[in-house]
């Protein structure tokens, strides 16, 4: 049986004052960490965020989608996070278990070892006291500092800086179970396809990518949006019908389909929601960026574990050379 704690860092820092750049800057400092037996749970930090609000939301309540660690824009496919962690409530334990991609390297070895699943198992009432002690001392700082401190990732509303910890945590907990629905019906509708991007590469070496589901989201946008310029992100989720039943199963049918519905959407347009992929000179970002018409391109689709694999490749050119 494991036992989990929370340490907070960096409370006492100086608290803004006055006008901020964003909203998320004007929360009290302060950083939250993951103990498990004493042990920071996270071995190789690396950009991943711990996300305090869902935990504390969910307390011991069930979830087959858990991300307690994201990305600090609030996607955890962002950070390469693809698959969720699973947390199992009985009656007298909760269960963590993390999937091996990218945990296993991510998180310390002690708390799981070597081998076996990467799995934490709680006395659920140990876990709930750890989580109300964690809940007390975050209510001590918006005593203190008269504004809570950021224990959510991504991009807070602006009203939560000094809104009651309850109310904070009530609207995280709604949220956690619409990302629920919305992953449900992800892993219904594009089954082994989530996380394969098209890949548009140029006669200069330089490449973009966009994942096939939000390439749907851009379509769908694009084509059943009165406005011609209407983005993605505004509409997209309106959408869902038509990409369930008309945009996935045409773009999991193939390059050539996927590659016919991307140049349906004005260069303009879908050039916003394409990633850079791999080193791209500016010069080329700038040109691409500003072009008003589809550039001349290769295309290929990419799984995640071939995204992984070039990663890999990128980060060690000398790997697999021949003298």
């Amino acid at each position: 049986m494991n036992e989990i704690s929370f340490r907070i860092r960096g409370a006492d820092a100086d608290v803004p004052s006055g006008e901020t750049e964003s909203p998320a800057d004007a929360f009290a400092p302060g950083t939250i960490d993951v103990l498990v037996d004493g042990l920071s749970l996270l071995r190789q930090p690396d950009g991943y965020v711990f996300d305090a609000a869902t935990v504390l939301a969910l307390r011991a309540t069930p979830s087959p989608n858990f991300f307690p660690f994201t990305c600090g824009c609030g996607v955890p496919g962002c950070i390469g996070i693809h698959t969720p962690a699973v947390m199992v409530v009985e009656s007298d334990t909760v269960t963590w278990t993390f999937p091996e991609k990218p945990f296993r390297e991510t998180l310390a070895a002690e708390a799981f070892g070597s081998e076996g699943p990467l799995q934490l198992r709680f006395d659920r009432a140990l876990y709930v006291a750890a989580l109300d002690n964690l809940q007390g001392h975050l209510e001590e700082v918006r005593r203190a500092r008269g504004r809570n401190m950021n224990i959510w990732p991504g991009y807070p509303d602006e009203d939560l800086v000094t809104a009651p910890l309850q109310q904070v945590l009530a609207k995280q907990r709604k949220r956690h179970l619409d990302w629920d629905a919305r992953e449900a019906w992800r892993e219904r509708v594009w089954g082994d396809a989530l996380g394969t991007d098209l890949v548009i590469a140029f006669e200069s070496g330089n490449q973009y990518s966009i994942p096939l589901e939000n390439l749907a989201d851009s379509v769908a946008s694009h084509r059943l949006s009165q406005d011609r310029y209407a983005r993605r992100w505004a509409t997209a989720r309106k959408h869902t019908e038509f990409i369930e039943s008309r945009l996935a199963p045409t773009l999991r049918s193939g390059l050539e389909a996927v590659v016919r519905e991307a140049r349906s959407v004005p260069w303009e347009i879908l050039v916003e929601d394409v990633f850079s992929d791999g080193r791209q000179q500016q010069r080329e970002k700038d040109v691409v960026a500003e072009g008003k018409t589809w550039p001349e391109a290769s295309f290929r689709l990419r799984t995640y574990e071939q995204y992984q694999a070039e990663r890999r490749g990128a980060a060690n050119p000398l790997a697999g050379a021949v003298e």
